[in-house]
């Protein structure tokens, strides 16, 4: 089920983020993909992410694109201490990590292709794009 809580220029609320993981635990999703992320901790939104956890649903999330330790530097939802989260990196198409992905030895999971990704782009075209948002789908 497709929910959408940014808008086109990739900005949204927290609230709107809680609004999306609760309507989509409670209506059957198993796999949510979350390529978005940002600094900011919230309990509510660890808690919406607890709340799937319970309903037995699996949180893929970016790992962010800073090339930032999560493990001393957090970006959220990636760096939550829930079970069911998995922090994702980009790689390249080598299997290397990529220059700009965050990383982290106890805070990112593992790694996925996140280099020159052929991705849906603005009015109906496609466009190649990097990005640990780019990695986290093909996790889901």
């Amino acid at each position: 089920m497709p929910l959408k809580f940014l808008d086109s220029s990739g900005y949204g609320t927290t609230s709107n983020a809680i609004s999306a993981i609760y309507y989509a635990s409670n209506n059957g999703a198993r796999v949510l993909n979350n390529s978005w992320g940002g600094s900011g901790y919230s309990q509510a939104l660890k808690d919406a992410i607890a709340y799937s956890y319970t309903k037995k649903t699996l949180f893929s999330a970016a790992a962010g694109n800073s090339y930032s330790n999560n493990n001393t530097n957090p970006m959220y939802p990636a760096s939550y201490d829930v079970p069911n989260i998995i922090a994702v990196a980009a790689t390249t198409n080598t299997d290397d990590k990529a220059w700009f992905s965050n990383f982290g030895t106890t805070s990112v999971h593992f790694g996925s292709p996140g280099t020159s990704i052929c991705s849906t782009y603005t009015n109906g075209t496609m466009a190649r794009m990097d990005g640990t948002s780019m990695a986290t789908p093909i996790v889901s």
